[in-house]
């Protein structure tokens, strides 16, 4: 697995803190190696990880790999690093994200022998391929589906992503986003003369972050005093949100600690999702589901005729 466990990344709540642990629960001969990214001048999210891995002993370990930020991509980086530390020879071998990390693994001496596995957590796309030039972006969808086309298996986190990959020729499985149902387990609240409603997740626009922000300044501008907006996480966009938070438009509780989410959620009515390059149900609208509380998980992108707002 390939991550750099960033706080506001679905690294951390989808697979640190619920699937690594139930997978090796539910099978206790599998061994796990885990491959972490850490970049210069970025925060350092190794303590967090290699915590995981001394509380569930010799079943999982943790190695993270350092690059430069700047000299080259960080996706190249982590290639050429992998392929000098990548140990052993396992039988399998799950890149988790998108292509790229299904290139690294394919480019490593080390796995070539191994069933190699690709859990997509989103359409590139959609959510990746902006951060390239325009004239490069067809070339690198061609170099997608090739280097796709070389999994064993291909899984994704949704429905939508898993259709978009089908249409393309692929044999997709799905496994959606879980969360721990018994960890995240209180009594329902009811609701009150406020109503809080929280957005939890990375700070990015593909994540609906800005529409939040315009929601909270129309609901001023509707003189709906009676809602309150919280936004919990970090992410590209935080400008924006410090500034709605100055403008008293919202409370901005900054990146919180996994351990103390249930006692800040459980002061929450309401959770949004608002993201626009997957409709598969975020974790923390799981939590509220789980709660038996008004929950809105809305999927904003125009990609496909047959996308529909789920509730």
């Amino acid at each position: 697995m390939l991550s750099n466990f960033g706080r506001a990344d679905g690294g951390r709540e989808t697979w640190a803190y619920n699937f690594v642990p139930r997978l090796l629960e539910r099978y206790p001969s599998l061994r796990l190696s885990i491959y972490g990214f850490h970049i210069d001048g970025q925060p350092d999210n190794s303590a967090m990880a290699l915590m995981l891995g001394q509380s569930l002993g010799d079943m999982l370990s943790i190695r993270f790999v350092r690059a430069k930020a700047g000299a080259i991509p960080n996706q190249i980086a982590f290639l050429r690093r992998l392929r000098t530390i990548a140990a052993g020879q396992p039988a399998f071998v799950l890149a988790v994200g998108s292509w790229v990390e299904l290139l690294a693994v394919l480019l490593t001496p080390r796995f070539q022998s191994s069933g190699k596995l690709v859990w997509l957590r989103s359409i590139f796309a959609d959510e990746k391929a902006h951060r390239y030039p325009a004239f490069m972006r067809p070339m690198l969808q061609r170099m997608e589906l090739a280097v796709l086309k070389r999994a064993d298996v291909v899984i994704a986190n949704g429905e939508d992503t898993a259709d978009h990959y089908r249409r393309r020729g692929l044999t997709v499985k799905v496994i959606p986003n879980g969360v721990d149902v018994d960890r995240w387990r209180i009594e329902p609240v009811r609701l009150g003369e406020q109503v809080d409603v929280a957005y939890v997740g990375r700070l990015a626009p593909v994540k609906g972050i800005e529409d939040f922000v315009e929601v909270a300044r129309e609901a001023r501008h509707r003189g709906l005093g009676w809602l309150r907006f919280h936004v919990i996480g970090e992410g590209p966009s935080l400008a924006s949100v410090e500034q709605a938070a100055a403008e008293g438009l919202l409370h901005y509780h900054g990146a919180v600690p996994n351990e103390q989410m249930p006692q800040l959620l459980s002061q929450m009515q309401a959770c949004v999702a608002l993201s626009r390059a997957t409709q598969s149900t975020s974790p923390c609208c799981v939590h509220f589901c789980n709660w038996q509380k008004p929950t809105r998980c809305i999927s904003t992108q125009p990609r496909s005729p047959t996308s529909q707002t789920s509730e």
